[in-house]
């Protein structure tokens, strides 16, 4: 039996949070599922975004400050920090943060 569609998955989710008046309840429920292997998270890469890195190309961020918000799986904050940047990472999703932390132990990022 295959999973539900990942998209399908967090408009649902969206859908009931938004009717309970909780805008940003959601990402928690669905990183706790992605975490029980009930669904992925949509957004999930195991690379950062392809846009970010050509935009990065040939950066230093040594004594620069960045901040990534909504860092999602961390592989955007992540190559941030590679090339230099002092980075602090935001998510909503208490799940999301824990699981970050968990998955780059030795990260320089600051997940929040």
């Amino acid at each position: 039996m295959s999973k539900p569609d990942p998209d399908e998955v967090s408009r649902q989710l969206a859908a009931r949070s938004l009717a309970n008046d909780d805008p940003t309840g959601w990402f928690e429920v669905l990183y706790r599922a992605a975490e029980a292997g009930e669904t992925q998270v949509p957004w999930e890469r195991t690379a950062p975004n392809a846009l970010l890195a050509e935009w990065a190309a040939g950066s230093d961020g040594h004594g620069k400050r960045a901040i990534v918000i909504g860092f999602g799986t961390g592989q955007d904050s992540e190559f941030i920090a590679s090339i230099g940047y002092d980075t602090t990472a935001f998510e909503v999703a208490a799940t999301a943060v824990s699981a970050a932390r968990r998955h780059f132990p030795n990260s320089r990022v600051d997940y929040v």
